[in-house]
């Protein structure tokens, strides 16, 4: 259970994981934090300390429909990704360790396109999990690395991940 601790435009939340916890060596201490910006930007910041060897791998797996609740799909919002490989995966989502180029792909969302655009084209990679489902490889630590914005709304919103691990 996560303990939360709440502030005027953001949240902290704490986990704390003994060692062997899920079978994992080591003890380890979890931090996410969300803050919602003047500009309605969520930024979400992760840090996991220990004390001895262990192994930590922190994700989101939200989704935002910019349009509101209750909105039509995501998949006419336009979405920029700043990589240039992904990880392969198996037909259960599983990474195998393998880098994919996103040169020539549906996967490639380094020019920003809508989400919809190459979502249902005919690619091994999109086919094993009616896709998209794929981790991407982050590149830098001074751009943001994702950017969202939804055509429909009366003014831009957009949703930026700075990768800054």
């Amino acid at each position: 259970m996560w303990e939360c601790i709440e502030y005027e435009n953001a949240s902290t939340f704490r986990f704390f994981s003994p060692d062997g916890d899920s079978n994992y060596p080591g003890e380890v201490e979890c931090f996410v934090n969300y803050i919602l910006t003047d500009k309605s930007e969520l930024i979400i910041n992760y840090k996991a300390t220990t004390p001895s060897a262990s192994i930590a791998n922190l994700t989101n797996h939200s989704y935002f429909n910019l349009n509101g609740d209750g909105s039509e799909s995501i998949l006419n919002h336009y979405l920029k990704i700043n990589v240039d490989y992904f990880t392969e995966i198996t037909s259960e989502a599983i990474p195998t360790g393998n880098l994919l180029a996103v040169d020539h792909t549906p996967l490639d969302f380094r020019t920003p396109k809508m989400i919809g655009q190459d979502i249902e084209a005919d690619y091994e990679q999109l086919r094993l999990v009616g896709g998209y489902d794929h981790n991407y490889v982050l590149k830098t630590k001074v751009e943001p690395d994702v950017i969202v914005y939804s055509p429909n709304r009366h003014q831009r919103q957009s949703t930026r991940i700075l990768n800054t691990i």
